[in-house]
């Protein structure tokens, strides 16, 4: 099953932490709380600047329709005129709860012990030096070099293509310079031009291949490191609402996501104040993937682990019976001679589950 095409440049399945001037937010659980439990892992700010954040994972649900005027009343109107996405948040601790509301008084609370269904939707809007809203990251620039990436691909991967027109098409790669580890997964463009790079059909061919490989490695680590693994700037939080299938910010986004007294997360519901300032900081993670096609025998899928430079890193044999966590174990052991102290997530798990022939999904192995 694919993702939405809206989900192809955000950070849909980064983890990330939180941090409010100098201290990071946090969600464990307390003492005595049972995770899934009412009033349980509050969302708070940490007792002191030592103490580590919590990490949480983004799961996009949506994108703003772009064109918002947010905080009429407490800043005079700002207009984001770039679509944002909208997330639902999930903490990456051990209770592996999402974040949503309680509210119980003054103004809903957040805490990290709801089920999906009932997480809160919510918007990073980013801010400028001022704290003040901005329109955010364009994403036209990296649409439309994605645009121009699948006819290269097509040509490339068809067998009918003349060695004129591949060798074309590699140059074109080339004329596009560096391309996200997201774009070599995505369009699979990593794995068709690193087998070109050794089954070429001239040397032509191969060379260029090869030159492209080469560009891409030193742009990605060998298992392919995401991109912006660090600090990304300030950033609002907005609560948002659905109506007619479009997400819009709640009351405008005057009444945003703020603190509390004693650093609680809450929304903000008495008073209208200015937009908070959190830090939002990406934690490493490196990306491979994963395609499973039929074996020999009906009973038998073929799991093959792939860099994005298209370098196969593994291969492993699942029986019909087998279930995506036992494929997790799998990979994860066999991975862990390269990569030590790592936890491993699988996006599009349902791809795996299907059993269906040449379908593709990408692992996230996380730093620890």
């Amino acid at each position: 099953m694919d993702e939405p095409s809206y989900r192809n440049h955000s950070w849909h399945g980064r983890c990330f932490k939180l941090k409010f001037r100098d201290c990071w937010l946090v969600s464990t659980l307390c003492d005595g709380e049972c995770a899934g439990a009412a009033y349980t892992a509050r969302v708070r700010t940490a007792r002191s600047p030592e103490e580590e954040g919590s990490p949480f994972m983004l799961f996009q649900i949506g994108t703003t329709s772009g064109g918002e005027i947010v905080n009429p009343n407490t800043l005079g109107g700002i207009m984001l005129s770039e679509q944002l996405p909208v997330y639902l948040l999930r903490s990456c601790e051990s209770h592996g709860m999402w974040v949503g509301e309680t509210d119980d008084g003054p103004g809903p609370d957040y805490f990290a012990n709801k089920s999906q269904e009932n997480a809160t939707p919510i918007c990073f809007v980013p801010l400028d030096d001022a704290d003040m809203p901005c329109t955010g990251p364009l994403m036209g620039e990296a649409v439309e070099i994605e645009a121009a990436i699948w006819p290269l691909v097509d040509t490339l991967g068809d067998s009918a293509s003349t060695d004129e027109s591949k060798t074309t098409a590699l140059n074109g790669l080339g004329g596009l310079g560096p391309l996200s580890a997201e774009l070599l997964r995505s369009t699979h463009v990593g794995r068709i031009v690193n087998s070109l790079s050794r089954n070429g059909e001239t040397d032509q061919i191969r060379l260029l291949a090869r030159s492209l490989v080469d560009r891409w490695r030193a742009d990605v680590e060998p298992y392919g490191l995401s991109p912006a693994c660090a600090d990304q700037g300030k950033f609002a939080m907005y609560y948002m609402e659905n109506h007619a299938e479009q997400w819009i910010f709640w009351n405008d986004g005057d009444w945003p996501i703020y603190l509390i007294g004693g650093g609680h997360l809450a929304r903000a519901s008495d008073e209208t104040p200015p937009p908070v300032p959190f830090h939002v900081r990406m934690l490493p993670q490196k990306v491979v993937q994963l395609e499973v096609s039929a074996g020999d025998s009906n009973d038998v899928l073929i799991a093959s682990c792939f860099s994005l430079s298209g370098d196969e890193l593994i291969r492993v044999e699942v029986g019909s019976a087998g279930t995506v966590a036992g494929l997790h174990a799998k990979i994860v052991d066999m991975l862990d001679c390269q990569l030590t102290g790592v936890s491993l997530v699988l996006r599009n798990a349902r791809v795996i589950q299907s059993h269906s022939q040449d379908s593709v999904t990408t692992l996230m192995i996380i730093d620890a």
